[in-house]
């Protein structure tokens, strides 16, 4: 018998420890980037979108405690991290 809860967990799981690994290789991106160029990317603003990832994940999977906080938390990483990206790659190609 298949038990479709856990594949859910598990693909759920998955998805996020994924997404937290992209943005910590972004925030690495940046970086190297301000080593090598010498100019600011402000890499370590990578580091909030990756906790709150961490924060939901915990909260949602380790404790079951799923609210609309943890959604919310969900989404704001999720912005941040699209936020910071597109300002690194702007400022990597002389955008801004």
């Amino acid at each position: 018998m298949v038990d479709y809860e856990t594949i859910s967990r598990v693909f759920e799981i998955y998805t996020w420890v994924v997404a937290a690994i992209i943005v910590a290789f972004i925030g690495g991106i940046g970086l190297f980037y301000q080593k090598k160029f010498k100019v600011n990317t402000h890499y370590y603003l990578f580091l909030i979108p990756l906790l709150f990832l961490i924060v939901a994940l915990t909260s949602t999977q380790i404790f079951n405690y799923e609210t609309i906080y943890t959604e919310v938390a969900e989404l704001l990483s999720g912005l941040m991290a699209l936020i910071l990206t597109a300002k690194l790659y702007l400022h990597m190609t002389e955008g801004d």
